[in-house]
């Protein structure tokens, strides 16, 4: 996980991190694995210069604040 924007606590990012990959309650929606936890958004964007496959994780809260998750 590494924090891609604004800063958030390293404890809250771990924790949604490991949410959206690990609890069986998340359930992730469509091929982007789309999933709201705790007001953070989680998704498997498309990016610039990457093919969908070789894109991240990631997950953005309401005020800016995102994570990379994955390479």
């Amino acid at each position: 996980m590494i924090i891609i924007a604004g800063t958030p606590s390293c404890s809250e990012a771990l924790s949604i991190s490991d949410r959206y990959l690990n609890d069986r309650t998340v359930a992730a929606q469509g091929q982007g694995r789309f999933a709201v936890i705790d007001g953070w958004n989680c998704s498997w964007p498309y990016l610039p210069d990457r093919s969908h496959a070789d894109s991240y994780l990631q997950c953005v809260d309401p005020t800016g604040n995102a994570v990379k998750i994955g390479d």
